[in-house]
């Protein structure tokens, strides 16, 4: 992993132009292409994880990991996995598997700030983007293994690094650069949480990582149950009841009743011992690290009594259902007017906030009540970093503990056993969806005397999250017919939260948008009058209004387009070129669209959706030919040819 806290050390600056070799100062002839269009400084797109021990609780002293006990068993098992995997002839994929609260984010943590290891880390609190997290690793690869002469680090990434062909392609060139320097240790990429990534299309990897990987590159991420796993991954799960898992917590456990002053006290207070007090908290927490770490905040903070504990409730919703009742009955005169709003604005952002953030975008509350709260009941459930003295806000920065409770407190528990659980987690899910509208308002510019918004002048945080909060809202719909948001918006964040716009105006507006691709080469009136071209020939007359209205006077326009308004749907999956196409009835008479090319790989598409219907492996080279075969009895099978000399037929998903 990068380590952070100081910028790169600068061996020389380079300028070139054309198409032609680059000469540097120190550098001498620089091999490589010249970046053409805008580029990204690598600084500029690394997350910074060196926050994260001290959210998670795990850093002692000026060891940022020294809190962190237990799971030997795991880091064998996996070290062991990624031998395996990077002796293959292609790379793979090693997945942690654990529901929620079993420790996956300290223990990936734990990896990612070990000194023997060094791995590109992106973590998925720190961003759900996939764009983000493939610019964040695409940095650290090129910090870590970038040979030195081929490029000045501090610029380094191009303007279409968002694609992922690209990440893929990067990362094939470095281990190629690696495996020519000799080096024969695998390369491995840690993500934390690829289940909280946007959901792929069916075949795709979350993230928009490769499907297939370089050989000797290895890919561990943690992730729940019911994840769909890349091809071919290599699992090992984290069982909640197995002695291994209930080992480590009992360690832990008592290994912090035994040190933590304030715990020692209260248990000593109560007339229980460390021991005993680890038996009645893994009674209670069942082997589930999240509930058992909040009930000994709970304990430490004197909120629960230690000699109580056969009172919690079984699992993670049933207790913070119980918690937050009981919070509200002792503070009824301030849960709809100040608690809940806090709670709800917690639970729909996803960054760090400060407690005055949080105070203003409750409803502009009273700032002392809001960091009461924040610093009392709610305290076991939040991760909190201090403040400098300095800052404009000394309190420090505050989020949710843990996923499970922003789960909860969207509503997510629609199954659960106990119909007062299930109620209490929509009443929150109501609270959260007003919290997504509160906040939307808040980081909107305003508009000005021609209500128009002057959409550059919006925060870093509205780039990166205004989209997620009005499609929350229920307010996507009436942005998509703003033209200056629709252009402001990266195209990628609009796409993925475009199934949340169900207006059919709304709609056709943003697949204007869509089509009228990447605009930022372009000039500012250059980017609405293209954007009013694909407005009128989507049919989205109010879209097309409100760009005409923001032309200059003397400006070109259009004032039809003929056209009939259907646009391209483009697949995206391959990693190479594509070869074949062609078209397959299947033997239960389903119709799907079949393409193959340089990866490798058969995709299957269903023509209805046009989303990725499977795939098909078995060729060890490309795939040239598509095509189908009748045979005697009636079935209909596929049949494909590659440059491995391979001519394979297929009935279901099986190479004959």
């Amino acid at each position: 992993m990068v380590r952070f806290g100081r910028q790169p050390e600068r061996v020389g600056s380079v300028v070139g132009g054309g198409s032609g070799p680059t000469v540097g100062v120190n550098y001498g002839t620089v091999a490589g292409t010249i970046l053409a269009g805008n580029v990204t400084g690598l600084a500029d797109v690394i997350c910074d994880p060196s926050l994260i021990p001290l959210e998670l609780g795990l850093t002692v002293d000026d060891d940022p990991v020294g809190g962190f006990t237990g799971r030997e068993w795991l880091v064998e098992k996996l070290d062991a996995r990624i031998a395996q995997v990077a002796a293959r002839p292609v790379g793979g994929y090693v997945l942690v598997e654990a529901e929620a609260g079993l420790g996956k984010s300290a223990l990936a943590t734990y990896l990612a700030f070990s000194p023997t290891r060094g791995w590109p880390a992106h973590f998925s609190r720190q961003s759900t983007s996939p764009e983000a997290a493939r610019a964040n690793l695409a940095a650290q690869l090129s910090y870590l293994y970038a040979p030195p002469e081929s490029v000045d680090q501090s610029v380094a990434l191009p303007g279409n690094h968002a694609d992922p062909a690209w990440f893929a392609q990067r990362l094939m060139t470095i281990q190629a650069h690696r495996r020519a320097r000799g080096e024969v240790s695998p390369l491995v990429i840690l993500i934390d949480g690829l289940d909280e990534a946007p959901t792929p299309p069916a075949g795709d990897v979350a993230f928009g990582l490769p499907r297939t990987l370089p050989p000797g590159v290895v890919v561990v991420a943690t992730t729940r149950p019911g994840h769909p796993l890349p091809v071919g991954a290599r699992v090992e799960p984290i069982d909640v009841t197995g002695e291994a898992n209930l080992g480590d917590l009992r360690e832990h456990v008592t290994s912090r009743a035994s040190t933590d002053p304030a715990l020692v006290s209260r248990l000593a207070a109560s007339n229980v011992t460390p021991e005993a007090f680890a038996r009645g908290l893994l009674a209670a927490a069942g082997g589930v690290w999240i509930y058992a770490l909040s009930v000994m905040d709970q304990v430490r903070d004197g909120d629960l009594p230690a000699d109580r504990l056969d009172a919690l409730p079984p699992g993670l919703a049933g207790y913070y259902s119980q918690n937050l009742r009981r919070i509200r009955d002792m503070n009824r005169d301030r849960w709809d007017s100040v608690l809940l709003p806090v709670l709800a604005t917690l639970a729909a952002v996803t960054e760090p906030m400060t407690s005055s953030t949080i105070a203003a975008w409750s409803g502009g509350l009273p700032l002392g009540q809001v960091q009461d709260f924040l610093d009392g009941p709610l305290r076991p459930f939040l991760a909190h970093i201090r403040g400098d003295l300095g800052a404009a806000d000394p309190t420090g920065s505050y989020r949710l503990r843990h996923q499970s409770l922003r789960n909860f407190l969207t509503g997510c528990e629609t199954g659960h056993e106990d119909h007062t659980v299930v109620q209490y987690s929509a009443r929150c899910a109501h609270a959260t969806r007003q919290a997504h509208a509160r906040i939307l308002a808040c980081i909107m510019p305003a508009p000005d005397d021609t209500d128009i918004r002057r959409w550059e002048d919006a925060s870093s945080y509205a780039l990166a999250h205004l989209t997620e909060h009005a499609a929350a809202a229920g307010e996507l719909d009436r942005l998509a017919l703003d033209p200056g948001y629709l252009l402001w918006i990266p195209l990628p964040l609009l796409l993925r939260a475009r199934n949340t716009v169900t207006e059919p105006e709304a709609r056709r507006a943003v697949a204007a948008r869509e089509l009228t691709g990447d605009t930022s080469a372009l000039a500012p009136d250059e980017q609405m009058r293209w954007l009013h071209v694909w407005a009128l020939k989507c049919h989205s007359t109010a879209l097309a209004a409100a760009c005409a209205a923001r032309l200059a006077a003397d400006a070109p326009r259009a004032d039809g387009a003929i056209w009939r308004g259907v646009t391209h749907t483009p697949l995206h999956g391959h990693t190479g070129l594509v070869f074949a196409v062609g078209t397959w009835t299947r033997a239960d008479g389903t119709a799907v669209l079949v393409t193959a090319g340089g990866d490798r790989v058969v995709r299957l598409w269903d023509p209805d959706g046009l989303q990725a219907a499977g795939e098909l492996h078995g060729h060890t080279g490309s795939v040239n030919a598509v095509a189908t075969w009748t045979r005697p009895d009636g079935t209909t099978v596929l049949v494909t040819a590659g440059s491995d000399a391979c001519t394979l037929t297929w009935t279901t998903a099986l190479p004959r």
